[in-house]
């Protein structure tokens, strides 16, 4: 509920400040998040990996029960933004701010949402 309200009333601008707040929040807080960003800048295939190794035992309670398919790889058999809240929400809370954010912190991130089915793939790094 407070998800929708927010993609209706708030500002571009005023989502972005809130997403990355809960970002930087879901990561550990800003002291976390920029070793992580100063980190990527110097491995950056390491904190590729390192995300994918951490993604599901850390962010399983948003996106639902999810697996590595590779090094850099995720499935997420049924995403919990697209199954409970929809295109937009998936697209405009999850897909795009987090891609976003992962980019600022030099560790790119790249979502690959299947509507139809909840499927979603995640794959970290550049290759």
């Amino acid at each position: 509920a407070e998800t929708r309200w927010g993609l209706a009333h708030l500002d571009e601008a005023e989502r972005r400040r809130a997403d990355d707040a809960v970002l930087f929040t879901v990561l550990g807080g800003k002291l976390v998040v920029y070793t992580i960003r100063f980190l990527a800048g110097l491995f950056p295939r390491l904190m590729a990996r390192l995300f994918t190794r951490l993604t599901p035992w850390c962010f399983f309670f948003l996106i639902g029960p999810n697996c590595r398919t590779g090094a850099t790889t995720l499935a997420i058999p049924a995403c919990r933004y697209e199954s409970d809240g929809g295109r937009a929400v998936c697209l405009e809370v999850c897909k795009a701010p987090v891609e976003r954010f992962f980019a600022w912190m030099r560790v790119p991130l790249h979502l690959a949402p299947d509507m139809a089915s909840h499927h979603c793939d995640w794959r970290y790094g550049t290759t």
